[in-house]
């Protein structure tokens, strides 16, 4: 699958966002994950992000965390183009499978972000 450069201009501009939250709670790049789901046709995003730990914040907590850096991240450039959909998962419910486990379909940021594109 090839991916647009508009595609992975904002996939690239996502797994930063995340890597630098990531950086500011103190994980190590081994103690998070970000894995996308992208449908061009659609226009869509989405986002599996798995982290170290909640720490003492509710699931909720967490995801309104995460979605307001992204946000935040994205004001200093143009729109990114896509609806992003974001879930956020401690890695210990991912490891526990069934409804916390990573759908199929998802790829890990490093793969996608290294696969081809074409001219949009």
């Amino acid at each position: 699958m090839a991916l647009s450069s508009a595609v992975k201009t904002a996939l690239t501009r996502i797994s930063t966002a995340l890597a630098a939250f990531a950086k500011e709670q103190g994980w190590e790049e081994n103690e998070y994950r970000i894995l996308f789901h992208v449908s061009q046709k659609w226009g869509r995003i989405r986002v599996f992000f798995v982290v170290k730990a909640f720490g003492d914040l509710s699931p909720q907590e967490m995801w309104v965390r995460v979605w307001d850096y992204m946000e935040n991240s994205f004001k200093s450039g143009p729109d990114i183009g896509y609806s992003v959909g974001l879930s956020v998962h401690e890695r210990d419910q991912v490891n526990q499978g069934g409804a916390y486990s990573i759908p199929p379909g998802y790829v890990d940021h490093k793969e996608l972000l290294l696969m081809p594109s074409v001219t949009d």
